[in-house]
């Protein structure tokens, strides 16, 4: 789709939110800004894993999903954070608090459980995650594209 095309069916859409997502969305960054500069009364919301996370990213979305894979780029997003004002922003970590994602938890503002296609397996680690989010006063959030169409759906 052309950018101009774009721009034209987003000021034509009846909702105030527009969500950029991916694969990887900032590597469309010049262009979800030319969007954004020329579609400024819509919300514009993007997730993104912060590898390629700027501090000036932060002037162009009214909130910033932000989905670490790795501990670097967890230690990354919070140093970016540092010279931030605005808090619209949240760092999901995907998690089962035994092996994965254990080691970003404290940059985390809201949790994700991890999901092993294993239902017995994956209510123990929900019920484990939702237990350590209200202790630590964190966001939870289910999986739900895994819980209506399991692991092995593509295209979601």
């Amino acid at each position: 789709m052309k950018i101009r095309d774009l721009i034209r069916e987003i000021k034509k859409y009846k909702g105030k939110y527009i969500c950029w997502t991916g694969g990887e969305p900032l590597l469309r960054r010049d262009m979800i800004q030319e969007v954004i500069n020329k579609t400024d009364l819509k919300f514009h919301h993007i997730e993104t894993n912060g590898d390629l996370l700027l501090e000036y990213d932060f002037n162009f979305f009214s909130y910033l999903g932000i989905s670490p894979k790795e501990l670097k780029t967890a230690k990354k997003v919070k140093k970016i954070m540092k010279g931030v004002i605005k808090n619209y922003y949240d760092i999901k970590i995907v998690t089962d608090l035994k092996k994965e994602g254990i080691d970003m938890l404290k940059y985390a503002t809201i949790l994700m459980p991890l999901s092993t296609n294993n239902i017995k397996e994956d209510k123990l680690i929900q019920e484990k995650v939702w237990n350590y989010c209200v202790k630590h006063n964190i966001k939870y959030t289910p999986r739900l594209q895994v819980d209506l169409w399991g692991l092995k759906t593509k295209g979601i």
